[in-house]
């Protein structure tokens, strides 16, 4: 039997056939376009925009990564660590990290982002690249704070800029695929420093962690400089002068005002302070934080390089230590992407959200028991990476739920990446301190509770305002449809939840 063929009438000069869907195409549905124009500026976002993003975060995750390899290849011993030292490291640069993030997002509201991301990451290349020169954890100190603090602007600033240009069927797999740039750095990093100890460990009297900062350093430094030119404007402010022309403009615009979604770059003081009085706020800084809050994978090459023989021998030499935890992170890569496309092509995030979180209380049970098997222990640090897309795919559900206010979109995750940050601070010192490792006695069971917060708090998120937030959007969009621009609202309380933005935007038609 022949499929039925239903002709549409797109515009004036552009008919488009579609074929009933299948029953595959109705669970997953494709991605549908206005016109082959805006199909085509769609890839050409990807190609600049994403593709710099990817890059961007690749480097930003061996720059934060590059510690825990050096740790344990050498850097413990040449800099004589004791006691806490090392999470003293960690600590410093969140406490840079917190301090600097809620501004650096007020400033993207107001200086353009390429200016702001790509300054921000030369000045952290550089300071990267003089990790290389201290020779005790206290030298060490002042450099991770202020790595830190210019580090801050770059994840959100991306997250917002994406949120600029990609639409709620685009935008969690665009985030999935920039979140696992972040794994694969992590992938890389310890091929890198296993390939850095074996051929640069003392050449010029420079030990091979030394040469991971400077390399390091030379890389995110390249980065820096070239987003001076991939980097967009906001699309309502002019977007890229270098790869976009009048008409990808003109289409970025439309496409925001199709979904509702405000661009301009600016900042509003009454918009800072009302996000804080906003109990949507609080429950999506409940769904996210304590999931990222859960640190166990973090930890896993300190297992592995405790585990010994009968004779005290080392299982694992340090090459095989940087590169074991290779797996998890391409577990981490992979589950991005698919839970985040699933997310999209599904338009179900509460059932993607609640499946992963499950996974990860079992697997962090499992640790906080620390059975006796080792296999177990390896399945259980294994598992844990398929939980990864959870934080990602709540932040993409900011741009539905503040979509008329930029300002609010920019302070929301910047507030939920300063109250993981400076949790993290202290939280690293007390739950994860490095001479009770690798079998911890709070970090797993702690993990256990943050897991269970997350998954209530992050399921409630999406029926209560997630869900609201799109039929809100909706009837925005048929507001900008209809001839004069005033219809009756089928709920209120979707207008009176952001009541000036809406008011605004109905009186702006």
């Amino acid at each position: 039997m022949s499929k039925r063929t239903e002709q549409v009438q797109v515009t004036s000069d552009e008919i488009v056939l579609k074929d009933e869907p299948s029953f595959w195409r109705k669970v997953f549905p494709k991605v549908e376009y206005k016109s082959p124009r805006e199909k085509k500026f769609v890839r050409k976002v990807d190609l600049f925009l994403l593709t710099w993003t990817t890059v961007a975060y690749f480097m930003k995750s061996i720059d934060q990564s590059n510690v825990s390899n050096a740790y344990v290849s050498g850097m413990k011993e040449a800099l004589n660590f004791q006691g806490k030292d090392y999470n003293w490291l960690d600590t410093y640069f969140k406490i840079g990290y917190s301090i600097s993030l809620i501004p650096s997002q007020i400033l993207m509201n107001k200086v353009k982002p390429a200016y702001l991301l790509s300054t921000f990451e030369i000045i952290w290349g550089v300071l990267v690249a003089l990790c290389s020169i201290p020779k005790s954890p206290q030298g060490l100190y002042p450099l991770r704070f202020f790595i830190g603090f210019f580090e801050a602007s770059s994840w959100p600033g991306i997250i917002i800029t994406l949120m600029n240009y990609y639409t709620k069927e685009e935008l969690a797999t665009r985030i999935g695929i920039f979140q696992a740039s972040y794994y694969a750095g992590n992938m890389l990093s310890g091929f890198l420093q296993s390939a850095i100890y074996k051929t640069l460990n003392g050449v010029h009297g420079l030990e091979g962690f030394e040469w991971l900062f400077i390399i390091n350093g030379l890389m995110t430094i390249a980065v820096g400089l070239s987003g001076y030119f991939f980097i967009p404007d906001t699309p309502q402010n002019g977007g890229s002068k270098i790869w976009m022309n009048e008409s990808d403009v003109e289409i970025a615009v439309e496409r925001m005002q199709r979904v509702g979604r405000e661009t301009t770059r600016r900042f509003r003081f009454k918009e800072f302070y009302e996000v804080f009085l906003d109990w949507r706020l609080w429950l999506f800084l409940a769904a996210y934080c304590p999931k990222a809050w859960c640190a166990a994978f973090s930890y896993f090459n300190l297992w592995l390089k405790s585990i010994a023989h009968e004779d005290g021998s080392r299982v694992w030499s340090v090459e095989q230590v940087n590169l074991i935890p290779i797996g998890g992170n391409a577990i981490s890569m992979v589950s991005v992407i698919f839970w985040a496309k699933v997310s999209d092509l599904t338009q179900s995030p509460g059932y993607v959200l609640g499946i992963q979180l499950l996974i990860d209380f079992f697997s962090n049970i499992v640790l906080a028991i620390w059975p006796s098997n080792n296999g177990i222990k390896y399945a259980a640090f294994f598992m844990i990476p398929i939980s990864d897309g959870v934080t990602s795919l709540l932040i993409s559900l900011l741009a539905e739920v503040y979509a008329l206010s930029p300002e609010k979109r920019a302070i929301a995750t910047g507030a939920a990446v300063v109250l993981v940050y400076a949790n993290n601070a202290w939280l690293t010192l007390y739950l994860w301190p490095a001479n009770q490792a690798p079998n911890f006695k709070w970090g797993y069971k702690m993990s256990i509770l943050f897991v269970g917060v997350s998954f209530f708090s992050s399921i409630s998120y999406v029926i209560f305002v997630y869900k609201k937030a799109v039929k809100r959007n909706e009837e925005l969009n048929r507001i900008r449809a209809s001839d004069n621009g005033v219809i009756e609202v089928s709920d209120p309380e979707y207008a009176e939840e952001d009541s000036d933005s809406f008011k605004n935007y109905t009186h702006s038609k």
